[in-house]
């Protein structure tokens, strides 16, 4: 039996440094990418805790991600990760490292604008899908007792 010899460039992966996947270019790699579609699909079961029947499949990675403005004054906004699930909810998740004064009032206004680009003009209200908002941050925002609410 002959020995092997281990050579420097083998050290264990936990002495070089690791990528930070809350950079927001990571991020967006990892999970809004069609290559990171298991990934992505992975996070949300987990967050939203679904499983079973009502465990998502598959998704739709959706490209443009800036909530476009309607007037010139109005607010533009462009999302980390857009998309939809095989039952037709959108689902935005934002990454945010920066703290904000306002993260409520900020989650809310990208909510209201992709539940209401869900329909057109003349379309009936019935046809709105559900929407969903997912905010990973990297600070206490509410007070809660957990993390995940």
């Amino acid at each position: 039996m002959e020995a092997v010899q281990l050579r420097e460039e083998s050290a264990p992966y936990t002495t070089s440094p690791r990528l930070n996947p809350k950079n927001d270019f990571l991020f967006k790699k990892l999970f809004a990418e069609e290559a990171g579609k298991p990934l992505l699909i992975s996070l949300l079961n987990a967050i939203l805790r679904r499983d079973g029947k009502a465990r998502i499949a598959d998704v739709t990675i959706l490209e443009n991600r800036v909530l476009s403005r309607e007037w010139i004054d109005d607010k533009e906004a462009s999302l980390d990760v857009l998309c939809e699930t095989d039952s037709s909810e959108r689902v935005n998740i934002e990454m945010q490292i920066r703290r904000f004064k306002r993260m409520d009032q900020r989650s809310l206004f990208y909510m209201t604008r992709l539940f209401a680009d869900t329909i057109g003009a003349g379309q009936s209200y019935i046809r709105l899908k559900r929407t969903i908002g997912i905010n990973l941050l990297d600070h206490d925002y509410l007070p809660l007792g957990k993390f995940h609410s």
